[in-house]
């Protein structure tokens, strides 16, 4: 995953580390070829925009490689032009991602470049009944500190996911199962 915009390495990350994917970021071209060299990945998303090597000729390079020319490249990017849009695909791109996107949308060209099926759970009771989650209520936290309690409500209302991890990490010392119902809340951005 490149992009110069911690922000939005931060929601693919999340997003992508939430159902399995191991991610590693670069934050411009440069830095994406030397992540490259040293570790193959499956797919690489690719913002367009960046300082120091831009997304277009990063992606040009990777695909001149031997190992790129089979790993799909996706583009995503905020350019709202129409025309930009022909100049990625001729970088030698497998799909293009307009920002904003929706989660489906990522989860989709994925799934076509690597040919990847994805099993949904039919029921919530049932995903929660196989990550081994509790039933959940409010009155399931009470055990937990009311500081910890306000700490993670913030990092839910910014979206900040990483540091919801990181408390229910601190909340599984003192309950248990409280953390495992509210991690599996949060994997199902619940």
């Amino acid at each position: 995953m490149v992009d110069d915009i911690r922000d939005n390495r931060d929601l693919l990350r999340d997003l992508l580390q939430s159902v399995g994917f191991e991610v590693r970021e670069a934050h411009n071209g440069a830095e994406a070829l030397a992540v490259f060299a040293e570790w193959s990945p499956h797919a690489i998303l690719m913002d367009m925009r960046m300082p120091v090597m831009d997304g277009y000729e990063a992606t040009r390079r990777i695909k001149a490689s031997e190992a790129g020319r089979k790993i799909p490249v996706i583009a995503v990017t905020a350019s709202a032009f129409r025309d930009s849009e022909v100049e990625i695909l001729q970088t030698g791109v497998s799909a293009y991602l307009r920002k904003p996107f929706k989660t489906e949308e990522i989860f989709d060209v994925l799934g076509r470049c690597l040919k990847l099926e994805y099993v949904y759970a039919a029921e919530l009771s049932t995903a929660a009944a196989r990550s081994g989650a509790t039933e959940f209520s409010p009155e399931s936290t009470a055990a937990l500190p009311a500081e910890l309690r306000r700490t993670m409500r913030e990092a839910v209302e910014a979206g900040d996911m990483a540091r919801f991890a990181e408390l229910t990490g601190q909340a599984q010392t003192i309950d248990p199962p409280a953390a495992r119902a509210l991690r599996t809340l949060a994997e199902r951005y619940d």
